[in-house]
């Protein structure tokens, strides 16, 4: 919202009102006229004069009506036709003031009460905005219907006396009367003086209180005043402020005639304008943010001491100019764009690999050097982290000023200001073609090694098998009965076939994970079943060692997400495990249950335990502890692999604890199924 200000009266109002023409028309305090004036105050707005403000007399007037907000015959219907409308028009359209005496109004005392008529005095005063133009009216005026009627009876009285008197007499007593209302405008206009120069005071203790320097010139460019700020500015320059008081300024100070500052003072005043600049001034120290605002005595300039900033603007200036020598060394593309996203500025390497020129990349002429299939999706996050602020990194190809598509490892990364705003984005492009060749390098050996285990362990599989059918065949006799000798000798054979068969369908389970072919079941299964079948399948080792094997599971029995067949195959490795590791008359403990959200299966063994550094490696493929050639283990050392990818599959984990003398615990964790899910397994 603009600023009103008072306009003054025009010259031959102020010497019929006795106004001083030597006094600078200061601003009123509103708010304290509105407050302390007996009379009835009303701001109205715009051609509609539309109730701005008004003041309890004005409430009082019309009987507590609010008329705010609302246009004047909106909210006074009944002075519609009485003129009102006519002189506030021509005071907004002439800008001149207007006083009218003993006004008859009818008026209305209350909502819905037939309108009374009374007397008022009233004052039209225009209210101007910063640029000179009346935006509005101020009325004042006061009831003194009491006082015409008291007239009136007067009149009256003096009329019916007039028949019995003479002329002469009548006539000094009309003389009288006009005496006491010319002593009764005098008072009213001494009493307007003083508030007057009471708001002026309050005018002069805000411009005393501002951090800007304030300069008031008058028609002559005499300095009418000068706050606190704009003495200290003048004192810089060698002279008293109290010595310009009332002179004209480009005398008291010459050095300022032929700057900006004069010449764009005198175009205000002549334009009757107000006019904004900015300039430095070295006979005050600085650069100077000012405006001038002209009125009818005068023109007002207010000047505010912006030096700090443009220092920080030559600093940021010095700051991105190193910058962007730097981003021109580093080995890498490198960019600058807005917060909307726009490009604005790319490093000298940029341009080198695309061969493009700035005018072409300028804005989001980037999108040229990208492949096609791959450029939505680059938009979509690129789009995704201007809208939210985060930080972009993404892996995508550009294309070479040879028109060939290298592979590029893409971080943006936001600047902000002090209210957290983002305000500019700085990017880079590495690249990373050797690396991306390598991954696709790695993954075709990492397949065709996954094939080759997988076709070596099939075929290797069907000779075992046959092998062991026959071993079978010679047990039973049907080629004959066998010495106990021969039976010893067949009974090691098989067992090794047995081994060797164990390893071989671990590589194969290991190469059909790498190679993504094992398919795995999601559903609910009781933890408690999987616990209950777990001891038939360990039985012969437990006997064999004399190891004291027991399961528990907490009472409500846990259901958790997962492949069955796969939780019983990864409990069943894991109590292999622990049977190798523990010595006899060892103990080995099996529980499940919920806790945090998720199942979890603890296999506990008082066995040689893991080094701590160790505990990783164990879940590595191929990877035995302890291995030697007088120390021979079962397997290869994919059982733990195979576990944990079974796991990790499963959206679970496998972890390990142990400290070595004191045995181990492997975790086994899983998601928990929802209560309501029917259990399958």
């Amino acid at each position: 919202m603009k600023r009103l200000q008072f306009a003054g009266l025009n010259h031959s109002q102020r010497k019929s009102q006795n106004a001083s023409l030597d006094s600078p028309v200061r601003i009123p305090d509103l708010e304290e006229i509105f407050n302390q004036s007996p009379g009835f105050f009303a701001v109205l707005r715009g051609p509609d004069f539309v109730f701005e403000r008004v003041n309890e007399a004005y409430l009082t007037l019309v009987g507590g009506r609010d008329p705010i907000g609302k246009r004047l015959l909106d909210a006074l219907p009944e002075i519609q036709g009485q003129g009102f409308i006519e002189l506030l028009t021509g005071v907004l359209a002439t800008g001149e003031p207007f006083v009218a005496r003993a006004v008859c109004v009818s008026i209305a005392k209350g909502p819905g009460q037939i309108p009374e008529e009374i007397f008022v005095d009233l004052i039209y005063a225009p209210l101007r905005s910063d640029d000179g133009k009346v935006a509005g009216i101020i009325t004042y005026g006061s009831d003194v219907t009491q006082q015409v009627l008291g007239r009136r009876q007067v009149d009256a009285t003096a009329e019916e006396l007039t028949s019995q008197v003479e002329e002469a007499q009548v006539l000094a007593e009309e003389l009288e009367q006009s005496n006491e209302q010319l002593q009764k405008l005098n008072a009213e206009m001494e009493e307007a003086k003083a508030q007057a120069e009471e708001a002026s005071s309050r005018v002069i203790e805000v411009l005393d209180s501002l951090g800007e320097s304030v300069f008031l010139l008058d028609k002559t460019w005499k300095v009418r005043y000068l706050n606190p700020v704009a003495r200290s500015i003048i004192e810089k320059m060698g002279v008293e402020a109290e010595n310009i008081v009332g002179k004209v300024l480009w005398e008291e100070l010459p050095e300022l005639a032929g700057t900006l500052f004069e010449s764009e003072t005198r175009r205000a005043a002549k334009e009757n304008q107000t006019v904004e600049y900015e300039a430095f001034m070295g006979t005050a120290g600085g650069w100077f943010e000012t405006r001038v605002v002209p009125s009818k005595s005068g023109v007002t300039t207010f000047s505010r001491d912006v030096t700090e900033r443009y220092k920080s603007a030559e600093a940021l200036a010095r700051s991105e100019e190193q910058f962007r020598l730097l981003a021109n060394l580093i080995p890498t593309l490198a960019w600058m764009a807005d917060e909307t996203g726009w490009i604005f500025w790319y490093n000298e390497r940029w341009y080198q690999y695309t061969g493009k020129t700035a005018p072409q990349m300028e804005g989001w002429g980037w999108q040229s050097v990208h492949d096609p299939d791959i450029l939505p999706a680059v938009m979509e996050k690129w789009s995704a982290s201007i809208a939210t602020g985060e930080p972009f990194e993404m892996e995508f190809p550009l294309r070479s000023e040879s028109g060939d598509f290298r592979w590029f490892l893409t971080r943006v990364a936001p600047l902000r200001n002090e209210s957290e705003k983002v305000v500019r984005w700085f990017g880079t492009n590495t690249d990373v073609q050797a690396q991306h060749e390598a991954a696709i390098a790695a993954q075709a050996a990492n397949k065709a090694k996954s094939d080759f285990l997988a076709a070596m362990s099939h075929e290797t599989r069907q000779p075992i098998n046959a092998t062991l059918s026959f071993l079978e065949l010679l047990e039973m006799g049907i080629y004959g009965q066998l010495a106990d000798e021969q039976k010893t000798a067949i009974d090691r054979i098989r067992k090794n076939q047995e081994q060797l068969l164990s390893v071989i369908t671990d590589i194969l389970s290991f190469a059909r994970l790498e190679a993504g072919h094992v398919e795995l079941a999601t559903v609910p299964v009781s933890c408690r079943r999987i616990v209950a079948d777990l001891p038939a399948l360990v039985e012969p080792q437990v006997l064999a060692k004399g190891i004291s094997f027991s399961t528990e599971c907490s009472q409500e029995d846990p259901i958790a997400l997962g492949d069955r067949e796969k939780i019983l195959q990864i409990l069943t490795n894991l109590v292999t495990n622990a049977i190798r590791a523990t010595p006899e008359r060892g103990r080995i403990t099996v529980r499940c249950g919920r806790r945090n959200g998720v199942v979890e299966f603890k296999v506990n063994d008082t066995g040689v335990g893991i080094p701590s550094g160790r505990l990783e490696d164990i879940f590595s493929p191929f990877v035995q502890l302890e291995r030697a050639l007088n120390r021979p283990r079962e397997g290869v050392g994919l059982g733990l692999a195979i576990s944990r990818d079974f796991a990790i599959a499963m959206g679970g984990s496998l972890t390990a604890t142990s400290s070595p003398g004191n045995g181990s615990t492997f975790t086994l964790s899983l998601p928990s199924a929802p209560t309501t899910d029917k259990v399958t397994g």
